[in-house]
C-alpha cells in the first residue's frame, strides 16, 4: 500500500508558492489539509474539521458541477485530471486556484489514498490580466497615433514589430519581419540614408532621428519619422536597438498646406503692396496732370 501523510507544519516553500495539500484515505474517508489549504478556502484550522463536503462548499457555484464532474471522473477512470476553478470564500471574496490530484492503489489494484495540492493563482492571474489590460491599451495607443515600434538584437539581426508597424509598412501580420523586408518598403531614394543609419546604429549603438518616405505596395507613399535608443546588458554589451517608426503623412501634408498659405499670404501682400504704390504713383500723375491743365488758358484748349 502506498501511504502518503500531509506535514504538520507547512513547509516554507509551499506557503511560499501558496500551495496547500490535501489528502483523503478512501478506507476511513478521512480527510487531511494543510495549513495553508484552510487559508486558500477560507477556514480556521483550529476550528474547523476538514472534509470532503467542506472542501467542495468552498467551490464557486458556477463551478460546483465542473469540479464535482472531473473528481468523479478521475475515480472512475484511475487517472486524476487537473482542474482550474474559483473559491469562494465566507468574507465574498474569490480565490482563482489550480487543482492536482494523483489516485494511490494497493498491489491488488484497490484505490486506497486519494492525495493533491490546490495552487492559489489569484495574484498570477491578476498580474497577467494587467499584463494583458496595458498590452491592449498600447496597442489602441499606437493604433490612433500611427504609431509603431521595434527591437532588433545586435548579432542576430533578429527584428520584432508591434501591430501597427505592419500597418505603416504595409507588410503582411503572417511575414516574418526582417531588415531587408523593411528597407524594401523604404523609397529608393531615401534607403541609402535609411541603411546607413540603421548600419551605424547597430554597430556602434548610435542612434539618429531619421526622416523618411516608405512606398506601400499599391504605389502610394507615406511618410515616417524613425527614432532609437541603444539597450546595453549589465556588463555594458551593446545588446538591441529598440525605437519607434511614426507615420507623419498626415503632418507633412499639413506643414505642406501651411507653407503653400504662407506663400498665397506673402504674393498677396507683395500684390497690395505694389497695388498701392501703383495707386499713389498714378494719383500724382493724375494730380499734376490737373494742375497743368488748370494753368493753360482756356484758349488753348481750342
Amino acid at each position: 500500500m502506498y501511504r502518503w501523510t500531509v506535514p504538520t507544519e507547512q513547509p516554507t516553500s509551499l506557503a511560499i508558492a501558496r500551495m496547500g495539500a490535501w489528502e483523503v484515505d478512501v478506507a476511513t474517508m478521512k480527510v487531511s489539509w494543510s495549513d495553508e489549504l484552510y487559508r486558500i478556502l477560507g477556514y480556521d484550522p483550529g476550528v474547523d474539521a476538514a472534509a470532503s463536503e467542506a472542501f467542495f462548499a468552498r467551490v464557486h457555484p458556477d463551478d460546483q458541477i465542473r469540479v464535482r464532474a472531473t473528481s468523479d471522473r478521475g475515480i472512475a477512470s484511475g487517472v486524476a485530471e487537473q482542474v482550474e476553478y474559483r473559491v469562494l470564500r465566507p468574507d465574498g471574496s474569490v480565490r482563482h486556484v489550480i487543482m492536482d490530484a494523483a489516485l494511490l492503489f494497493d498491489a491488488a489494484g484497490r484505490l486506497q489514498r486519494a492525495v493533491g495540492t490546490v495552487l492559489d493563482i489569484t495574484e498570477a492571474r491578476e498580474t497577467a490580466h494587467q499584463l494583458r489590460r496595458t498590452a491592449e491599451l498600447l496597442a489602441h495607443a499606437q493604433r490612433i497615433a500611427n504609431v509603431g515600434s521595434f527591437e532588433v538584437e545586435v548579432g542576430t539581426e533578429q527584428l520584432y514589430w508591434s501591430a501597427q508597424l505592419f500597418v505603416i509598412l504595409d507588410v503582411d501580420v503572417d511575414q516574418r519581419p526582417a531588415i531587408a523586408t523593411f528597407l524594401d518598403r523604404i523609397h529608393p531614394d531615401d534607403r541609402p540614408l535609411v541603411a546607413g543609419v540603421a548600419d551605424r546604429a547597430l554597430a556602434t549603438g548610435a542612434t539618429e532621428p531619421t526622416r523618411a518616405r516608405v512606398v506601400h505596395r499599391d504605389g502610394s507613399v507615406r511618410h515616417v519619422d524613425m527614432a532609437g535608443v541603444a539597450v546595453h546588458d549589465p556588463g555594458g554589451r551593446l545588446v538591441a536597438i529598440r525605437g519607434t517608426i511614426t507615420d507623419i503623412t498626415e503632418l507633412v501634408r499639413l506643414e505642406a498646406q501651411f507653407h503653400h498659405s504662407q506663400k498665397m499670404e506673402a504674393i498677396g501682400l507683395l500684390a497690395g503692396g505694389l497695388a498701392h504704390d501703383f495707386n499713389n504713383l498714378l494719383a500724382i500723375i493724375l494730380g499734376n496732370v490737373e494742375l497743368e491743365l488748370a494753368a493753360r488758358p482756356s484758349a488753348e484748349l481750342r
